[in-house]
């Protein structure tokens, strides 16, 4: 009656414990159940996600103008920073396929075809964002330079309209302060030949890059070039124009000088001598 009872009581605790693992065992199955519903309801919200940005980056529409490219500029930076936020939440998908892996769940297979389907698109995201960046960048340059170059085409022509002037002045000190303010004019002809050299070699680059702006740019420093030359021509010939008006003054100047010695001279000689010798008709 003892063995039986001590074999009953062996039966009892082995079923006792083949229920436990059961229960615990069905546990840890509900627990993986609802951690893969979790990790499939997330990998959806997380390829939606993709697929939207995506799309979103693969605008080619950058702007016409530089005010249009500088919000694009912004609009980019505020979808960077909301994507790059996200990160932590790729992460914790990759974190659930690997506990659902470790735990031997018996979808794991579909499980990490699925984490490699969504961080496959992650990845793309990730490339086609720093794409659109570069690309940004590239076209908010050739706008500034394009903006740049118009600038300078503009004060050229101002400059232009100043060197044309045939004023020289009515007078020497008048040529003499034109002439001054045309080296201070000059300073601005050699400031803008050494900009216009920088747009060249920006130029230059754009075209080695075969940027499809590259003709554009080219026509633009084309016509800056021409300006540019006409710009220092007008400049030679204000400076000579000046020069020549400056010689002229200083010689009426030296003409009146020599003129008014002579009349004094004359004077002189026309006068009585009523000196008695020769130091008084010297004096």
């Amino acid at each position: 009656v003892k063995d039986i009872e001590k074999a009953w009581q062996l039966l009892e605790n082995s079923e006792h414990s083949r229920e436990v693992a059961l229960r615990n065992e069905l546990l840890r199955q509900e627990k993986l159940e609802q951690l893969n519903y979790k990790f499939e309801k997330k990998s959806v919200l997380r390829e939606n996600y993709l697929k939207e940005m995506i799309q979103v980056l693969s605008d080619p529409r950058y702007g016409a103008n530089l005010r249009q490219v500088d919000a694009t500029v912004k609009k980019h930076e505020a979808i960077s920073a909301d994507i790059l936020a996200r990160v932590e939440r790729f992460n914790d998908l990759t974190e659930m396929c690997s506990e659902l892996q470790k735990e031997n769940y018996h979808g794991k297979e579909r499980v990490k075809n699925r984490e490699q389907e969504v961080l496959t698109k992650w990845k793309e995201l990730l490339e086609l964002l720093e794409h659109h960046k570069n690309n940004l960048n590239g076209m908010s340059s050739l706008m500034n330079l394009l903006r740049e170059i118009d600038t300078t085409i503009e004060t050229i022509k101002s400059l232009q309209v100043q060197l044309s002037s045939e004023d020289v002045g009515p007078h020497l000190l008048g040529v003499e302060e034109l002439l001054q303010q045309h080296s201070l004019q000059e300073l601005q002809v050699t400031a803008l030949g050494e900009t216009k050299r920088r747009y060249m070699r920006q130029g230059e680059n754009l075209k080695k890059s075969n940027h499809k702006e590259a003709p554009l740019v080219s026509q633009k420093l084309e016509n800056l070039d021409q300006l540019y030359q006409e710009l220092q021509q007008l400049a030679a010939a204000r400076k000579n124009r000046l020069e020549e008006a400056r010689d002229f003054y200083h010689f009426l100047e030296d003409h009146e000088n020599e003129e008014g010695w002579l009349v004094e001279k004359q004077r002189i000689c026309k006068t009585a001598i009523t000196a008695k010798d020769l130091r008084a008709v010297l004096s």
